[in-house]
């Protein structure tokens, strides 16, 4: 069978290593000189000797099962990192500034302002209280705003600002009031997936990066295959026939068996397939599917990353409605060189210093919304999932979540569809059951007086 990929992401890559392995006659097509999709790197010249900087998201999770077993099978070197977040929030009413290295450092940052006392506070009910939306909502209660939650089950109004804001700069280019009018069952399953809102915070524990970068990691990945790899190549045009899928690329025609279009987006599939013969029932649900844009911006103009005063290994501001982060890659990445380098992305406003900027990037990534949640959740996808030859992948079939795992997952999924096979993915560990105990145990708590007053404060 003779199968052609579209968009060399971990979706693409993880497609096409099967269907390798499986000696299948495969094409990938990428539009720039690398593959990695949000997850590649930049090679800089240094008086030490090139280093390749990472870019896009920089961090994997330990719960990532299926992304880890692959990488781990093809030899891909990971490093870890100890997680140390900084945000900080600002109106005429209120600020915060919360530094997490360890459980101990938390403890001690949420004792250090009434602001950060009531975030915490609310951070250790948050799993409780999402449980019993949840259930509500399979009861037949209606589904509430992600902002209408947090009002609903008395969160304070520092928590209702911080934690939809983290939520907004983890899933990049949503703005933050994207994900307060959002569904909440929407945010509260991209939670769950990113095991956000345990009391005992995962992230505080075990946190991955890309040893020597993101080119050097999928370098090992593509190497069985990469002379089947078209550089350079935007797809811009899929036309379905009856004896194969046609794909254009740079003025030049190809026809395939089957297609696959591991995009960032449903609405770049879209756009393809509007170019060609789509039908009616591919154009109503892809535009269910929407993105929205970010910018990225490498450089290493210090005074411009350094949001909450110092050096951390995250930053994250809210500004104009917009979550703004920024990234200290020589924490995430251990780099040896000794100067510092930042990845900061949001639409910033203001740029860093012109002479200080290595590279910028516009990039498009998942909406979540109201429309796509439901044609996720009544698996609309399903309906055109292989019909006409055509197959889709990316973190947008799976409500929009941009995390590597379930860009894996897709990927790993639409190569097995095509080759008439079922996928079934490792399940992470589930949270323990204490989680759960103690975040009621902290409900049960906050209404005591006594432990009621922190409004107050």
């Amino acid at each position: 069978m003779k199968i052609a990929i579209v968009g060399g992401g971990i979706s693409g890559v993880a497609a096409a290593d099967y269907l390798h392995s499986n000696g299948h006659d495969m094409t990938l097509y990428e539009k720039e000189s690398t593959v990695g999709g949000h997850a590649k790197s930049y090679t800089h010249q240094t008086p030490n000797g090139p280093i390749n900087i990472q870019l896009g998201t920089s961090v994997l999770l330990e719960h990532y099962v299926n992304l880890f077993s692959f990488l781990e099978k093809k030899g891909a070197d990971l490093t870890q990192n100890s997680t140390n977040l900084s945000s900080y929030f600002q109106n005429e009413d209120m600020g915060f500034h919360i530094r997490t290295d360890d459980l101990k450092t938390f403890i001690i940052g949420a004792l250090s302002s009434s602001s950060t006392r009531r975030i915490s506070w609310d951070f250790l009910t948050l799993y409780a209280k999402s449980s019993h939306y949840l259930k509500r909502l399979e009861n037949g209660h209606q589904e509430l705003s992600y902002r209408a939650f947090f009002e609903k089950y008395e969160f304070y109004p520092e928590f209702r600002n911080f934690f939809p804001t983290i939520n907004a700069m983890l899933l990049l280019a949503n703005p933050v009031k994207s994900i307060e009018n959002a569904p909440a069952s929407a945010v509260l399953h991209y939670n769950d997936l990113m095991q956000l809102l345990t009391p005992i915070h995962k992230q505080l524990m075990k946190t991955y990066s890309f040893a020597g970068g993101a080119k050097q990691t999928y370098d090992i990945l593509i190497s069985s295959f990469k002379e089947k790899i078209k550089y350079n190549s935007a797809v811009d045009r899929v036309v379905s026939e009856t004896d194969g899928v046609v794909v254009s690329s740079n003025g030049i025609e190809q026809k395939y068996d089957k297609v696959i279009l591991a995009t960032s987006t449903g609405t770049q599939a879209l756009s393809m397939l509007a170019n060609g013969n789509m039908t009616d029932d591919e154009s109503q649900i892809l535009s269910n599917f929407s993105g929205c844009q970010n910018k990225l911006i490498l450089h290493t103009d210090d005074h411009f990353a350094a949001f909450s005063g110092k050096i951390e290994m995250y930053n994250i501001v809210q500004k104009n409605g917009i979550a703004l982060g920024k990234n200290y890659l020589n924490q995430i990445m251990n780099l040896s060189d000794s100067t510092n380098y930042y990845l900061s992305y949001g639409g910033m406003g203001v740029d860093p210093d012109e002479a200080k900027v290595l590279y910028t990037n516009d990039f498009e990534h998942p909406l979540i919304d109201r429309k796509q949640w439901t044609s996720f959740k009544k698996k609309a996808l399903n309906e055109i999932q292989g019909k006409r030859g055509i197959y889709y992948a990316g973190t947008w079939t799976n409500a929009g979540e941009g995390c590597h795992e379930k860009g894996y997952i897709s990927g790993r999924h639409a190569a097995a569809l095509v080759l008439g096979e079922q996928y079934e993915p490792l399940k992470p560990k589930r949270v323990p059951p204490i989680h759960y105990f103690l975040s009621r145990v902290f409900c049960r708590l906050k209404h005591f007086s006594g432990l009621d007053a922190l409004k107050n404060i």
